[in-house]
Parts: structure tokens; sequence; C-alpha cells
């Protein structure tokens, strides 16, 4: 009953929209059987909506026009008259179109990715692109602002001056540099776009780590997601663990849980693998997992009834990365992992934080090392489990396209 469409993105600005949805009553409907409210981003835009009553007959399409003012996603909700309604009462929608109207705000974002967001010993200078673009009806002239902590400098190679024609983009050239005495930690830098009369346009913070005489190195995860019997049968696969696809062709990790129901039919499992180079065990201080969002699709969503959160949002109720250790579940008895013996209390659960302070809306936890310098077995020695509040379900995309793929960053000390 919810749909989740990618409209624009911090780098393109918010604005309006017109969002028109188009409906058709099935053959065999009757006035009165499928009546929804309709919700766009949070806000109930018509009620009581009936599209066999209002067509008149099956087939015959109607179409609703509204204006809506979108920073990221349009989030259509059609909500029905009682919570749980028959198959033949559910609601339906036949279209959706999205026309920009007039964008409000300029765009604003770093272009950079995880694995190069930091400073070091032995690069201790990073320039960085600041992308900024400007796609309303009038030009623009002011100024960008940096501010950074004590220890931090962060300058425009071109100066702070900003002009930006109607359609117009602009790559920034930003040098950011720490000092070498500073404590290890994130630093946050200002950005602040000034009109001509000093007044903000636009702002935004950007973060840092200083990981001092640590290097860091990225590699992808692998994994499996396990399904119970209801979703394995409406999938219709014999076989288990089984990573599904989406209707693009990639991989999708999933994990719903019972809602305390104790019901293990509805629920599926993830468990994600890495492995660790030997060079590396022992001398790691910090691993941090970084996952790309699905939004909800009509298969995915009408399979799990839980769509994701806005980008920059939590989850109402958390979502949590357990590492566990032992051998890797070759042919799993069942799919939720309660009875799984060798959790790593020391690792324990780290809660799952969405972002979208970078181009691309990403999903991160981090689990401080240091992590073992062996394993038995030659096994993958950082296995993580999906874990989540009552009645909710997650989507991240998995690993047949790289750009895809669950990563991990290692901060970890040089031999």
């Amino acid at each position: 009953r919810r749909a989740s469409i990618n409209v624009t993105n911090p780098a393109e600005g918010a604005g309006l929209f017109e969002v028109r949805l188009g409906f058709a009553a099935l053959p065999g409907d009757k006035p009165g059987n499928r009546v929804f409210n309709i919700r766009l981003n949070g806000k109930t835009v018509l009620k009581g909506f009936d599209p066999m009553r209002e067509a008149g007959k099956a087939d015959r399409a109607i179409w609703k026009t509204f204006t809506v003012s979108i920073k990221e996603r349009l989030v259509i909700d059609l909500v029905p008259d009682q919570p749980f309604p028959p198959r033949e009462k559910m609601p339906v929608i036949s279209a959706v179109v999205v026309l920009r109207k007039e964008m409000k705000t300029l765009g604003l974002v770093v272009q950079t990715k995880q694995a190069e967001n930091y400073l070091n010993m032995k690069k201790f200078s990073r320039t960085l692109p600041l992308r900024v673009s400007n796609l309303r009806p009038q030009a623009f002239a002011g100024t960008v602002r940096l501010s950074a902590p004590l220890g931090i400098t962060a300058t425009l190679a071109n100066g702070n001056g900003l002009k930006l024609a109607s359609g117009a983009r602009a790559v920034l050239p930003m040098t950011i540099e720490a000092d070498t005495s500073l404590p290890m930690r994130a630093y946050p830098i200002k950005i602040t776009i000034q009109r001509a009369d000093g007044t903000t346009e636009r702002e935004m913070t950007y973060t840092i780590d200083w990981i001092a005489s640590l290097e860091r190195q990225e590699q992808t995860f692998g994994g499996n997601t396990a399904f119970g019997p209801k979703l394995r049968r409406r999938y219709s696969t014999k076989v288990f663990p089984w990573t599904p696809m989406d209707p693009g062709g990639s991989a999708m990790f999933i994990a719903r849980n019972d809602n305390g129901t104790g019901d293990e039919n509805g629920t599926v499992a993830t468990v994600l693998d890495a492995w660790i180079p030997e060079e590396r065990r022992g001398r790691i201080y910090r691993a941090r997992v970084v996952l790309y969002p699905f939004g909800p699709m009509t298969d995915v969503y009408s399979l799990l009834g839980q769509p994701f959160p806005k980008a920059g949002a939590t989850l109402e109720r958390p979502v949590f990365l357990t590492r566990i250790k032992g051998p890797r579940p070759q042919n799993w008895p069942g799919h939720i992992l309660s009875s799984y013996e060798n959790l790593d209390t020391h690792a324990g659960r780290v809660q799952l934080t969405y972002s979208s302070q970078l181009a691309r809306p990403t999903a991160t936890a981090t689990f401080q090392g240091p992590f073992a310098s062996s394993t038995r077995g030659g096994q993958q020695n950082l296995r993580l489990l999906f874990e989540l509040g009552g009645g909710q379900a997650v989507v991240f995309r998995g690993g047949h396209r790289i750009s895809d793929r669950p990563r991990i960053i290692f901060d970890y000390a040089p031999k």
C-alpha cells in the first residue's frame, strides 16, 4: 500500500512537483469495494476515494493531480478503510507521473565515497568536489562560507564567490587539511551558501574522519538470505538460503522479523560475510559497514509490509547488525538464528543509521576492534546478522552489480 519514488536529491535541491495519480477500477469491482485515503509524503490529500464509484465502470481511467513539495522522495500511501482488507478491497493504482514545476533551493553536496572520507598522517590534505546546482528559474549570486573546528582548515580553490545562471551547475574544489597533532575522531565542516545580502540560502554539514597513523581500506561483503516457509512458497523456491532479485536484476538482502509472535513463517534472515585478510587481522581499530537501501517496490513491499525511511532519518524501531562467529550455516534448518549459540559478545549489536550527507543515501554501522587474529577452518571472521525491531522489514542492495555491494571499511594499523 506504499510506494517510494526517488524524485530529487541533495545535489539537485528541493522543489514543487506536480504529481498525477492514475486509477482504474478492476473488472468485477462494485462501488464501495475499494475505498481508501491517499497520502503524499505523510499528508492526506484525498479521503474516501472510490475509483469504481467515480469512474462509473471498470477499466475507465481517472487521474488525480496534486502539487507536492519534495526534498528527495515522493512517498505514496494508499490507506484502506480497514486495517487488513481482503484482496477484493485492497487499494489499486495504475500509474504515477511526476513533473517538476519549480525548484525552490540550490543543490549542494560533497561528492565523495565513504572510503575516501578521511585524513591521516600520510594524507593530511585532501581536495574534494563540492557540487552546487541552480535549477531554479532565476540566476543566483552570492558566496560560499566554510567553517571548520580548530586544527582543521577548509578552503575553496577559486575563492568564495558563487554565480550560477538558471539551470547551471558548478564543481568547486574544496581542500581540507588537518593538523597532525589532532586527536583521532570525526570533524564537522559547515558549508553555508549566502545570498548577496548576507542571508543564508542553503547550508549543510560535511564530516571527515581524522585517523592519525591508521590506514583505511575497503572491501565488499557477500551474503545469503533465508526465508520462512510462507515466503518460500510465495517465491516458489525449493532451495534456501537464497538471494532474491529485484526486477532490475540486482541481488537483494532482506530481513523481516516475526513481530514477537513466534510465527517463523513470514520471517526472513540475512547473514553477511566478510573475509579479513591475514595481514590485517589483529590490527583493526574499527570496521564500518556500508549498505545501500532499496526503496520499497510493489512486489517486495506487498510481501514484507514495511517501507524504508526517508534518507537522513532513523527507523522508528531500531535495526541492528549483530556480529556472530563460528562456521557459516551451509544448510540452515531454519531462518531465525536465535538458537545460533556462537554469539560474539565482544562485538555485540550495532544500530544501523541512515545518512544522505553523500550523493548516495547509505546505511552504516560501526564495529570497534580489535578483531580476532585468526579463525578456525579458514572461515570468514566478520559475520553479521540483521536483527530488527517489532514489525519491520528492511531491503538492501546485494551483490550482482559491484557498485551495489555491501561494503566494509577497515581502519587498521599498518605493519
